[in-house]
């Protein structure tokens, strides 16, 4: 959702990834005729990431790399640490941290 202004008003505008990336000259492929650019949604029920390509030849071989599963995938996870009462201090206020984990899974 992005906003644009109109009249020195701010309004809400919902505006889809293709459209974004158009608007700032960003070149997408033609290939997927529902969502230019749009080559794989990946977990699309949870982090929602999605891979694009710029032009066709690109995009042609990405699609054919996802058919046969020739992509392999990592995933990383950041996750807050809380540190606990007893664990001690190291002088800093802030008792929270982003503890980054990776190989959680693999496909």
């Amino acid at each position: 959702r992005s906003k644009k202004q109109k009249n020195k008003e701010s309004i809400n505008v919902d505006i889809s990834l293709e459209d974004a990336l158009l608007d700032y000259k960003i070149p997408l492929s033609t290939l997927n005729h529902e969502g230019r650019g749009i080559v794989h949604r990946l977990d699309r029920g949870t982090s929602g990431c999605i891979v694009l390509a710029k032009n066709d030849d690109v995009h042609a071989k990405l699609v054919t790399e996802f058919f046969i599963r020739g992509v392999k995938k990592n995933y990383v996870a950041l996750v807050p640490f809380h540190r606990r009462d007893d664990q001690g201090s190291d002088g800093d206020d802030n008792n929270t941290r982003i503890a980054m984990t990776d190989g959680l899974k693999e496909s």
